[in-house]
C-alpha cells in the first residue's frame, strides 16, 4: 500500500497553519506510514484499556475501604454495649459484695470502739475505722464511675444533672441545666454511652477551659435527641482543624459509634459549644446488612 504524500506551496505558506510550521522548519512534506498509523492506534487502546483497568481495581479498593469503615463501626458499637455491660456488672459486683462487705466491717469496728476501755486499742480501731470510711467512698464513687445508679433508676437527665451539679461543686463552676419539652429518654445501653461522653466532655472543660461557667442542655423529639454542653473558657480555633487532639477524641468515636453526630465549635476567648446529635432508639449496623432497633 502506497503511502499518503502530502505537500505545502512553498509560496503561500501563510494561506494555512500547517504551511506555516513546515515554512518555520524547513520542512517540505511529511509522509506518513499507515502502519505508524496503526501502531500509535493501538498503543492508545493499549493504554486506554490500562486506565479502564485502574479506575476499576481504584472503585473496588475505595468499596473495600467503605466496607472495613462500616465494620469497624459496627464493632465500635458492639464494643461500647459490651462495655456498658461489663461496666454495670462491676458496680454491681462493687455495690452488692465490697460495699456491703465493707460496711459490715465498720459497723463491728464501732462496736468494739464503744465496748473496749483500752485507750491504745480504742485509738487503733478509730484508726481502721477511718481507713474503712475511705475504702467506702472509693468504692461508691468507682460504682457512681462504672455505671451511676441513679442512670438506671431515674434515667439520663436526672444522671447528667447530678453529674453536672457534682462537678460545678468539685471545680468552682456556675452549672446550669435545661431540659426541653420535646427530650425524649434514651434506651438503657444508649444513656449509659452519653452520660460517659458528657462525663469526658466536662473532664475536658474542667482540665482545658478554664471555664466559669458551664451550660447543659437536653432536647429532641420522639426521633431525635441532642444534648448541647457549652462553656465560656478560653475557647479555641475550631474552624477548619482537627480537634481530636484536644481531649475529644474518645467522646467523638463514642458517639459516632452509636450512629450519632458530634460537632464542636469554638473560637478563642468565645469558649466551646458541643453538640451531640443521637437519632433515639437506634444504633448503627451491628451486622452487614442488619439495622435494627436496641431492645
Amino acid at each position: 500500500m502506497a503511502g499518503i504524500q502530502i505537500e505545502f506551496d512553498s509560496d503561500h505558506p501563510q494561506h494555512h497553519p500547517l504551511r506555516q510550521a513546515a515554512s518555520r522548519s524547513d520542512v517540505r512534506g511529511t509522509v506518513l506510514d499507515p502502519r505508524d498509523a496503526d501502531s500509535e492506534l493501538l498503543r492508545l487502546r493499549r493504554r486506554i484499556a490500562e486506565l479502564e483497568a485502574a479506575e476499576i481495581r481504584w472503585r473496588q479498593a475505595v468499596q473495600r475501604i467503605d466496607e472495613y469503615r462500616d465494620r469497624l463501626r459496627e464493632l465500635n458499637a458492639e464494643l461500647l454495649q459490651a462495655e456498658e455491660r461489663e461496666g454495670r456488672r462491676i458496680a454491681r459486683l462493687l455495690h452488692d459484695e465490697l460495699g456491703q462487705t465493707l460496711a459490715a466491717a465498720r459497723m463491728a469496728i464501732c462496736e468494739l470502739r464503744e465496748s473496749e476501755t483500752s485507750a491504745a486499742l480504742t485509738a487503733r480501731l478509730k484508726e481502721l475505722q477511718a481507713n474503712l470510711d475511705r475504702s467506702i467512698e472509693v468504692t461508691r464513687s468507682l460504682t457512681f464511675q462504672l455505671s451511676p445508679p441513679i442512670l438506671h433508676d431515674l434515667g439520663l437527665a436526672a444522671a447528667l444533672e447530678a453529674l453536672g451539679e457534682r462537678t460545678g461543686e468539685d471545680h468552682d463552676l456556675r452549672f446550669v441545666f435545661e431540659v426541653g419539652e420535646g427530650w425524649s429518654p434514651p434506651d438503657t445501653q444508649t444513656g449509659g454511652v452519653l452520660y460517659r461522653v458528657v462525663r469526658e466532655l466536662l473532664h475536658n472543660v474542667v482540665k482545658h477551659a478554664r471555664a466559669s461557667r458551664v451550660r447543659l442542655a437536653l432536647g429532641g423529639n420522639s426521633d431525635t435527641i441532642w444534648i448541647l454542653l457549652e462553656d465560656d473558657g478560653v475557647g479555641f480555633e475550631s474552624a477548619g482543624r482537627d480537634v481530636d487532639g484536644l481531649g475529644l477524641f474518645q467522646a467523638r468515636e463514642r458517639t459516632e459509634g452509636l450512629g450519632g453526630r458530634f460537632e464542636v465549635d469554638s473560637a478563642l476567648g468565645c469558649g466551646t459549644r458541643v453538640r451531640l446529635t443521637h437519632q433515639n432508639g437506634r444504633w448503627i449496623e451491628r451486622r452487614r446488612g442488619d439495622r435494627r432497633k436496641s431492645p
